[in-house]
């Protein structure tokens, strides 16, 4: 028995219950504006970047402003850190997306019938976090659908970030020392800040695997090498500048015979594996290394000096978790104007 079709449109389908809103599903069972978006924090700052998706030519980038299909972008600072710049990025691409997608967009048709807007982020989860949690406390969640793609459409938004961030491009210093005394432990202190002083991270730890100093410094290096570009990973398809700073010219120096691929044949085993990760680390950074002066009033090279000294002490003090951070504090009070006085020395080097 056929039955008559409703004349009232089918309800919308719940969100897909997989992570990822496939642009088939989303033209096969919505009547929806959708809307791509990427974004990434690098350089002590956040950097995202809008369009719409379906049926969307690929543009070419920069984006004139009366384009069909404008790419938006935005900037945040990091501020209280990467999980608060996230949250301002989300909020400026909802704003972005609500206050502005009838004329940005062209779409004033699908706005109007009260049509659902679904907003895929390009492989960010933090993001992606951020804005659900926006989008729940607007009380948006019968009207905007955030969900989560690995790739744009044809990896447009990407280079489009990456340009962006290109364009931001901004130098990443690190400044390491290693501390020995006559027991087998080395202590390790590294400090990572953005070229402009305005964000820093320090770190410290210790070894006792350590063949000496030399060995101590070179993994020094390495642990402020992988923070900096956990920090920043642009930095390591060559974008922005790392600068390394360290008192070892026999370290430097053997890191540029590495990185040149002229490293000495006769190297004891444990530095010679250093070296490698070293290098393997920076191969496609774009890293100047900057030989200076220990315990000659260098503010970074003296701030990761007592790092690494504190680091050493209280491991071999048998130092519990309440003495150590108690000392610590005293060297993070320390750090702001330590990396401002930093800036300013070598403020020359990034012009």
């Amino acid at each position: 028995m056929m039955t008559e079709a409703s004349p009232h449109p089918a309800a919308r389908p719940s969100a897909p219950p997989c992570r990822s809103v496939m642009l088939d599903q989303v033209r096969n069972h919505h009547r929806a504006l959708v809307v791509e978006v990427a974004a990434t924090v690098q350089f002590g700052r956040g950097h995202w970047v809008l369009t719409p998706a379906a049926g969307t030519p690929e543009p070419s980038f920069p984006v004139a402003a009366d384009a069909k299909f404008p790419v938006l972008r935005g900037t945040a600072a990091l501020g209280a850190g990467a999980d608060s710049c996230y949250g301002q990025m989300a909020m400026a691409v909802l704003l972005a997306v609500l206050e502005r997608g009838a004329d940005s967009f062209r779409d004033r048709e699908l706005l109007g019938a009260g049509a659902p807007l679904i907003i895929r982020v390009v492989a960010c989860r933090r993001l992606l976090v951020k804005l659900r949690s926006e989008v729940s406390e607007l009380g948006l969640g019968e009207e905007v659908f955030v969900g989560e793609v690995p790739v744009s459409s044809r990896g447009r938004l990407e280079r489009a970030l990456a340009a962006e961030v290109s364009g931001a491009a901004g130098v990443v210093d690190v400044a390491t020392d290693a501390s020995k005394g006559r027991g087998p432990t080395v202590g390790l202190g590294w400090v990572v800040t953005s070229g402009d002083g305005s964000t820093f991270r320090t770190g410290s730890g210790t070894s006792t695997s350590c063949s000496n100093i030399l060995h101590g410094e070179l993994v020094a290096v390495r642990r402020g090498v992988q923070l900096a570009l956990s920090l920043n990973p642009a930095l390591r398809g060559g974008i922005g500048t790392l600068r390394v700073f360290s008192d070892s010219r026999t370290g430097l120096a053997l890191l540029r015979r590495g990185l040149d691929g002229d490293a000495p044949a006769r190297l004891p085993g444990l530095i010679r594996g250093e070296l490698v990760r070293l290098c393997s680390l920076l191969s496609e950074a774009s890293a100047e290394l900057h030989w200076i002066k220990g315990h000659a009033g260098d503010p970074l090279n003296e701030l990761a000096d007592r790092l690494a000294v504190l680091a050493r002490r209280s491991r071999e003090a048998g130092l519990d978790g309440a003495q150590k951070a108690a000392l610590r504090s005293r060297v993070d009070q320390d750090a702001a104007a330590a990396v401002q006085e930093h800036t300013r020395w070598h403020f020359r080097l990034a012009a």
